[in-house]
């Protein structure tokens, strides 16, 4: 599976064998033309498989529309789950303040 920018300029995906996430970028103004992949870090600089082996159809990272930043699952040691808190429109809730 991959995701791309939110420009549509870039594809992003995993390299299962070597365990890289690459970028490659992309022509669709008149065919879909796809440039030369490029690695952006592997999972061993991150220290996880960016890619299940029995699961390729789930994505382990997800890309910011500008295609600048990542997001990326990572395993949790001791095995206790942990919660995550997102909050969104935060700022509004000073802006009376």
């Amino acid at each position: 599976m991959d995701t791309g920018s939110g420009q549509g300029d870039e594809l992003f995906y995993v390299d299962a064998i070597e365990n890289e996430l690459m970028v490659v970028d992309v022509d669709t103004r008149s065919d879909f033309l796809p440039g030369k992949p490029k690695m952006l870090f592997t999972g061993e600089q991150l220290q996880i498989q960016l890619s299940h082996q029995s699961d390729f159809f789930t994505r382990r990272y997800d890309v910011a529309s500008d295609g600048q930043r990542f997001v990326v699952v990572q395993p949790v040691s001791g095995g206790m789950a942990q919660t995550i808190t997102g909050v969104e429109n935060w700022i509004k809730a000073f802006e009376d303040k």
